[in-house]
């Protein structure tokens, strides 16, 4: 199965998510695993909003079934969103500067 176009789906999803001053790097991991905990995870991300920069880890999806593939593009939505929401904090609200994140299987 060829895996969906990372860059690109970060990149529309940047757009809607008006970041677009923002590095939003993005990799494939086959494994991603929560560097504080080691359970698996379907994505995680690191976040400097000052920058602004962003890291993220994306397990590509298992197949091209529709079920697997809802979940691989709720995990990227899921994490460009924690841009967007470190974004507004930066600006304005109370959220912590440098903040990883995690997107846990089944949650």
């Amino acid at each position: 199965m060829k895996t969906p176009d990372l860059q690109k789906i970060v990149g529309y999803l940047q757009d809607k998510f008006r970041l677009r001053d923002w590095k939003i790097e993005a990799r494939y991991e086959a494994d991603p695993r929560d560097p504080a905990t080691g359970n698996p995870v379907y994505g995680y991300m690191n976040r400097m909003p000052e920058i602004p920069w962003a890291s993220l880890v994306i397990r590509p999806p298992a197949s091209p079934a529709l079920a697997d593939m809802i979940e691989f593009l709720d995990t990227c939505v899921h994490e460009v969103g924690h841009c967007r929401l470190a974004h507004m904090a930066a600006v304005g609200g109370s959220l912590p500067r440098r903040t990883r994140t995690t997107r846990s299987q089944g949650s």
